[in-house]
């Protein structure tokens, strides 16, 4: 009788609707971080508070009438908190309308933590949001010092609390590679937002964008970003243990937005790195899992969702799984299977 072992699958996240991103570049921010440029990294182009409203009173109204897949619609990029109230307020009075059509499935908004207060998420709240994004980026502080974040690990802390409090849903954002930060600083970050208990994490590793003062910090030879390699490995130890946590690891690297790709002066950006770090992390999950079979050919059974990152990216991972002993036709996908149990043959 063969031997098996198994263990929950690190699935990767899929939203049970699609997101509408509202991007507000800069907007409401106290400060400017040195490694942030909101018009580069979202490619969308200032425009007043009033065109913003209008347009998306514009897109709304003719999703509407086109009976458009629903969605849920997020305000991104800037601090929504801080935006004047009339302003924040009128944009989730439209977007709360058709919500109670049932066009937009939930709303959420990108936030500081320093700009977190009850009253102004109670208020949020009654308007319609549903979720706040807390641009925590690291619990380090010399590394929110060096970056110009302008407040202190504790401030995070409290935004949760904040957030939590007002029955809002909660997600962090984590920026590792910044000034300062190492990989021993992002696994503390990593055990600090675990201590939270987010209902997601999105990551952004540090890239230089042109025109930002990293960028003259990296011409200036005073900042040396993540390699590839580097980040790919710290991302997968991450990984692992948000989803050992049962965290949602819900967006990883910035998105290929053409007036990005042409601003990363350095850094490690690639096309497919969530699934480069998702494939790292399964390849030593199944390494660990190997260890209590005996040496010899083995086969697996797993999620179907997780074929792509099982070989990894462009085969990375297929030379290990044959010395493991797993070939190609000895694994069996299924659609819905929470779990990847390999056995000895």
């Amino acid at each position: 009788m063969s031997q098996a072992v198994s263990v929950p699958a690190p699935v990767p996240y899929r939203p049970p609707n699609p997101i509408w991103p509202i991007f507000l570049p800069g907007m409401g921010c106290p400060t400017r971080c040195i490694y942030c440029d909101q018009i580069q990294q979202t490619g969308t182009a200032p425009q007043s508070l009033a065109r913003i409203y209008a347009n998306l009173a514009r897109d709304l109204d003719f999703a509407w009438q086109s009976n458009r897949r629903p969605f849920e619609m997020a305000f991104f990029g800037g601090t929504f908190t801080s935006l004047p109230r009339f302003w924040r307020l009128k944009l989730l009075e439209l977007a709360s309308g058709y919500k109670s059509r049932g066009l937009v499935t939930a709303i959420r908004c990108s936030t500081r933590p320093d700009c977190c207060s009850e009253p102004v998420l109670l208020e949020l709240a009654e308007w319609g949001l549903d979720t706040v994004e807390l641009g925590a980026q690291t619990f380090c502080p010399h590394v929110l010092h060096a970056s110009n974040r302008g407040y202190a690990p504790q401030t995070i802390h409290t935004a949760c609390a904040l957030v939590r409090a007002s029955g809002l849903r909660t997600g962090i954002q984590l920026l590792p590679g910044l000034p300062g930060h190492d990989t021993w600083k992002w696994l503390h970050d990593v055990r600090q937002t675990c201590g939270l208990k987010p209902d997601f994490v999105r990551i952004y590793p540090c890239l230089v964008l042109t025109g930002t003062l990293l960028y003259r910090w990296y011409e200036q030879g005073r900042f040396k970003p993540w390699s590839l390699n580097h980040t790919v490995l710290a991302l997968a130890r991450g990984f692992l243990r948000f989803w050992s946590f049962g965290i949602p690891v819900i967006r990883m690297g910035l998105p290929p937005e053409s007036d990005l790709l042409q601003a990363v002066a350095a850094g490690p950006w690639h096309p497919a790195l969530g699934s480069l770090v998702r494939s790292k992390a399964l390849m030593a999950l199944i390494q660990h899992l190997s260890l209590s079979l005996p040496p010899g050919p083995k086969s697996m059974r797993c999620p179907r969702a997780l074929q792509g990152d099982l070989w990894g990216y462009k085969g990375t991972n297929r030379e290990r799984l044959l010395k493991l002993g797993l070939s190609p036709e000895h694994v069996t996908y299924y659609q819905d299977h929470p779990r990847i149990e390999l056995f000895n043959l």
